[in-house]
């Protein structure tokens, strides 16, 4: 006791109860702050919705009719016993809302390609906020695609739709595909409605090989080039050629004209030609012809040039070169 008297100036054990009962107390206040700025950190870092439920985590990044589209797929599912939106259900609530940016879509597909729409009893209460919803595997795919997405913009109707026929299996995109609408069909769709809708391919894997240019001899006043090569996608996704170019020195051609299995014919839609982009499906090796052209001067014949082939899913081009055959005209790899 004297040591405290001394050196803290407690001068009983009532004082010595007092000094502790401070000490705790601070100690505790200090670790109520500590909780609190746990407790608010982790409520920061966690996601709205619960990630078990994709589109619960998914739903402030859907535009208003598309989360209308959502809640009527659910309410028709729970009207038959269920708690899964199979892809038909939300492809019926689509024809059903037939918004701004479905209806050109739906007015270019044929008839019997889509479902009927959703019964105009079923309403939009959103009850599928507040319940463990579930899928079928298109829709869960398309949605998981969405989630790994930079999506830059909320998510419509056109963008899933486009989504899930794309890159769908199910029986409402084989309906689709029997009724001849398949992704080449699809991408054709969104070009011409000029839809830019956000791209949420998985990675494509791609191979070129067999590659071949040649500069014929009966066009002196002309830069003028045809050439081929062979290509396969063995990744999980399709995607897109969007540029064809063959550089070399004193050259820089661009592509004008493209067909599979054949030289390009002189105009877009003669035996198959056309324009870029071209769709690449996973899994199918396919013989690709090109041609360049240009009216400019002659040209001297460089010894090498490179076949550039621009890909949407890829940052940089796939460089192939190609070695002049002695003292010809034409280029192999």
């Amino acid at each position: 006791m004297e040591f405290l008297k001394d050196t803290f100036g407690i001068k009983s054990i009532a004082d010595l109860l007092a000094a502790m009962a401070s000490i705790v107390a601070i100690i505790t206040a200090i670790v109520a702050v500590i909780v609190w700025f746990l407790r608010r950190r982790r409520s920061k870092s966690k996601p709205k919705y619960p990630q078990s439920n994709l589109l619960h985590g998914l739903w402030d990044c859907l535009d208003s009719n598309l989360q209308d589209a959502f809640s009527l797929a659910f309410n028709h599912s729970l009207r038959e016993g269920r708690n899964k939106i199979r892809t038909r259900d939300l492809f019926k609530s689509l024809v059903r809302l037939n918004d701004i940016y479905f209806r050109p879509i739906s007015e270019t597909l044929p008839n019997g390609s889509l479902p009927e729409p959703i019964d105009p009893s079923v309403g939009f209460r959103r009850v599928i906020l507040d319940k463990d919803v579930c899928f079928s595997n298109c829709v869960t795919d398309s949605l998981e695609r969405f989630t790994r997405t930079s999506k830059g913009r909320p998510i419509n109707s056109a963008d899933i739709f486009i989504d899930i026929a794309k890159y769908g299996n199910g029986k409402s995109v084989t309906n689709l595909r029997k009724h001849g609408v398949g992704p080449q069909e699809i991408e054709d769709i969104a070009r011409k409605l000029d839809f830019r809708v956000i791209e949420t391919k998985t990675k494509a894997m791609l191979s070129i090989k067999n590659c071949y240019a040649t500069f014929p001899v009966n066009h002196p006043n002309t830069r003028i080039c045809k050439g081929n090569f062979v290509i396969l996608n063995t990744g999980r996704s399709v995607c897109n050629i969007e540029d064809l170019l063959l550089v070399g020195e004193n050259i820089r051609l661009k592509y004008n004209l493209i067909s599979e299995g054949h030289w390009p014919s002189n105009a877009v839609g003669v035996n198959g030609t056309r324009k870029l982009p071209f769709l690449v499906p996973v899994d199918k090796p396919q013989q690709l012809f090109f041609t360049f052209e240009e009216p400019l001067k002659p040209f001297p014949l460089p010894d090498t040039v490179v076949l550039e082939i621009h890909f949407d899913c890829l940052k940089k081009p796939i460089q192939k070169s190609l070695k002049r055959d002695s003292g010809g005209h034409q280029y192999r790899e």
